[in-house]
C-alpha cells in the first residue's frame, strides 16, 4: 500500500521527482519515482498471477469455499 508522505524534505522529493531512489536507512525505507512502483506492482500482480495459474492447473489443490475461506482468515 503507498501512502503520501509531505512531510519529507523538499531535497528528497526533488531528488524523487529527478527520478533517483532515495534510501532512508534510518527509517528502513526508500522513497521512489512512481514509475519505479507501479513497476514493483505489476511485478506482484504477475507472481499472484502465476501462483493462481500453478494452484488452478494442480490436481492435488482443493478449493476451498468463500465462507471457510474467510473463516479460517478470521474475517467472518
Amino acid at each position: 500500500m503507498a501512502a503520501t508522505a509531505p512531510q519529507l524534505p523538499e531535497e528528497i522529493l526533488a531528488r524523487v521527482r529527478a527520478g533517483e531512489r532515495v534510501e532512508l536507512p534510518d527509517e528502513g525505507a526508500a522513497v521512489v519515482p512512481i514509475e519505479d512502483l507501479r513497476l514493483l506492482e505489476e511485478l506482484e500482480d504477475a507472481e499472484d498471477a502465476a501462483e493462481v495459474a500453478r494452484r488452478l492447473a494442480d490436481p492435488n489443490e482443493v478449493p476451498v469455499p468463500y465462507d471457510e475461506a474467510r473463516l479460517r482468515l478470521g474475517l467472518a
